[in-house]
């Protein structure tokens, strides 16, 4: 490899970024003592009042030499809006307790229920430091903390990568660890108990909305202690030049999940075949989740200064999801300092096998695990954006970003004896979000 060739050189940097070996503004950074920082915000929100974010971040890094570096990156989450709680639509209002405890909401005839008391803030920061011990090997650790009012998130891992064959090729290898505390504000809920109805309201079913208790104790009622959960994610990568022009990355990545899995704000509607709801339900998940992916995505100068980049990504579980994602984009660099990149991205996936869009009554009593929750039932989305960036003098530059997506759901897991009553309502609705990213970077 030509290590003065300016093309391979930025190509390199990019895989390698993309890979997860070694932090992006390090790769790119030309004084081995400087200090880079980034700053970005994102502004996202869905349509009919759902899900709003402001998201800020900022990343700081310090060169140390001998191709050294230490870097902080702190991030603050702020989300409000409305959020679909699992639960089907009915003919008649509906009545849930509020997940925040106490209190609740109703829901119009016909309407997709959703909470609309969904607020909550995140604060993380991460610590990376990267180093090269010996001539073509690259390692970076980090450690990451996150906290929210109901989660907190303890982790890090490791990378390192070599690069062989003359620099043209580069093996990279990944691990990292998680240990999360899921701290719901009413308690974590027993597996398929009874939702509660809010403070006030009559325990009958229908109209009443909170859905009937069953006689025993804690129909509903909270663990006040935390759920924990354990993530361990592995990676092992290659990327290739395949010429002064082009080159191609493959991955192969493991994520095994175990402990509290569950959304404690998430229910099931259990009706009757008139597909009147009789009570609610809280979802049950399975106690481990293993997810395995393939990744492959290709790079390619055009005209000796524009990319184009293609990716494609599998990925499987044994929860019985399956998914596809490609990812098309193209920097057209014009002038010297400027460049526009078009982005399309697709993706669908299944349901997974225990999605149910609700239950007929009895099934909450003989299923081992049960949630309507949409993230784990069938769609495809799609999203198209459009990225414009200036570099400025001294080292500093900005870009703002603007995309939309739009996602459409697929009408599955219905009962087997209320399911074509159900059929008369939207279960599925679509959503679409805007995105707008704006950056800020210099040394």
């Amino acid at each position: 490899m030509q290590l003065n060739d300016p093309r391979r050189s930025a190509l390199a940097a990019a895989a390698l970024s993309l890979l997860g070996t070694v932090p992006a503004v390090h790769a790119q950074s030309s004084d081995g003592k400087s200090w880079s920082f980034d700053f970005a915000t994102l502004l996202y929100s869905e349509s009919d009042g759902r899900v709003q974010v402001v998201e800020p971040k900022m990343r700081a890094e310090k060169g140390l030499g001998n191709e050294r570096s230490f870097g902080a990156t702190a991030t603050v989450d702020v989300l409000s809006g409305a959020s679909p709680n699992g639960a089907a639509p009915a003919s008649k209002p509906q009545t849930f307790s509020s997940s925040s405890g106490g209190g609740g909401y109703t829901i119009p005839a016909y309407q997709l229920p959703k909470d609309p008391n969904f607020k909550d803030q995140r604060m993380a920061l991460e610590l990376d430091y990267s180093f090269a011990p010996g001539i073509g090997n690259h390692v970076s650790f980090d450690t990451n903390v996150s906290a929210e009012s109901d989660y907190t998130s303890l982790g890090g891992g490791g990378r390192w990568s070599h690069d062989f064959n003359d620099g043209n090729t580069t093996l990279g290898l990944g691990l990292n660890y998680s240990n999360d505390t899921v701290s719901p504000k009413s308690g974590a809920p027993q597996p398929l108990s009874q939702m509660k109805p809010p403070s006030g309201e009559n325990e009958g079913g229908g109209e009443g909305g909170g859905g009937e208790s069953e006689g025993g104790e804690g129909g509903g009622t909270g663990d006040s202690a935390g759920k924990n959960k354990q993530v361990l994610d592995a990676m092992i990568g290659v990327t290739q030049l395949l010429s002064p022009h082009s080159l191609m990355q493959l991955n192969y990545s493991a994520s095994r999940s175990t402990g509290y899995l569950n959304d404690p704000y998430k229910v099931l509607s259990v009706v009757d075949p008139s597909a009147t709801p009789l009570s609610y339900v809280y979802e049950s998940r399975p106690s481990s989740r293993m997810k395995q992916s393939l990744y492959a995505q290709y790079k390619h100068f055009v005209f000796d200064s524009d990319v184009v980049d293609f990716s494609y990504r599998f990925m499987t579980d044994d929860w019985g999801i399956k998914s596809h994602t490609a990812d098309l984009s193209n920097r057209w660099n014009f002038g010297s300092t400027q460049y526009l990149e078009p982005h399309l991205r697709w993706y669908r996936q299944n349901q997974a096998d225990f999605f149910h869009a609700a239950l007929d009554q009895g099934q909450e009593t003989t299923l081992p695990y049960a949630s309507a929750d949409p993230r784990l039932g069938a769609f495809s989305a799609y999203t198209v954006g459009l990225k414009y960036g200036h570099q400025l003098h001294n080292g500093m530059s900005w870009d703002i970003r603007a995309e939309y997506y739009t996602q459409h759901g697929q009408v599955t897991g219905l009962p087997p004896v209320a399911g074509s009553a159900l059929s008369q309502f939207n279960l599925a609705p679509s959503l679409n979000a805007a995105y707008l990213t704006l950056g800020f970077s210099f040394k």
